[in-house]
């Protein structure tokens, strides 16, 4: 159901600083500014490569800003993949009992339930996108877990297929 790994997701207590490093060292190139209401964050989005870097900025208390205040600094908050199915993606998803909020056409969830460990996630429509920047596209979003056996037999499991 998954296309590829099209975006990440950095939180950071100041996104315009973040955007002139990543503008900078990587040749990204502004896309947009808004709000993700489910996240409680600004959100500044860059063109890098064939994907998306979000930069989250905390608006007000919610994720971002727990995530910042456990963390202490800017960091990796998700990672981000497309599908050609976003509704179908989403359906199955809530039928494993993962809760889902949908926004700007995409779907913010984090995995916790089915996996055990946080597991922030966001899904977005495939598109095509021309190369941007110095780098060609994202190829992968690391878990880190202390039972990586253990999650990998939850993501397997008929719960999830």
């Amino acid at each position: 159901m998954l296309s590829t790994i099209d975006r990440i997701q950095i939180a950071t207590p100041d996104a315009a600083e973040a955007a002139t490093g990543w503008t900078q060292l990587l040749g990204a190139e502004f896309d947009a500014e808004d709000r993700v209401s489910a996240l409680r964050a600004k959100r500044t989005t860059l063109r890098i490569g064939r994907g998306m870097v979000e930069l989250l900025e905390p608006d007000g208390a919610g994720v971002i800003q727990d995530a910042l205040k456990r963390v202490g600094r800017a960091h990796l908050f998700a990672g981000g993949a497309s599908t050609a199915d976003l509704a179908s993606t989403v359906r199955m998803l809530e039928k494993r009992g993962i809760d889902v909020a949908t926004e700007h056409g995409q779907a913010f969830l984090n995995a916790k339930s089915a996996l055990g460990v946080e597991f922030p996630f966001v899904l977005s429509p495939h598109e095509d996108r021309p190369r941007v920047g110095l780098i060609d596209f994202l190829y992968e979003v690391t878990l880190l877990a202390h039972d990586p056996e253990g999650v990998v037999s939850r993501f397997r499991s008929d719960s999830l297929a």
